[in-house]
């Protein structure tokens, strides 16, 4: 079972680049973001368990209902 680690970091809303690329760049460390509360300053990391170490995207959309919310992962479900 992979160890989790957490880090605190405080970006303004319109830094969503910056708060990207800053997740990103702990895959360097071999770390993948686990979980965030919407609004949180606390990042929970994991140790990845293999050499894959996934691309973080943030991406704020709100949806009318469950069926456009289901579309939308679809696009993005590995096929």
């Amino acid at each position: 079972m992979s160890k989790s680690t957490y880090k605190f970091k405080l970006f303004l809303f319109a830094d969503i680049e910056k708060e990207e690329a800053w997740i990103n760049a702990q895959r360097h460390k071999h770390l993948y973001l686990a979980s965030i509360p919407i609004g949180s300053i606390l990042y929970r990391f994991r140790e990845a368990e293999t050499d894959f170490v996934p691309i973080t995207r943030i991406d704020f959309r709100e949806f009318k209902n469950k069926a456009a919310y289901e579309s939308y992962l679809s696009l993005y479900e590995d096929g």
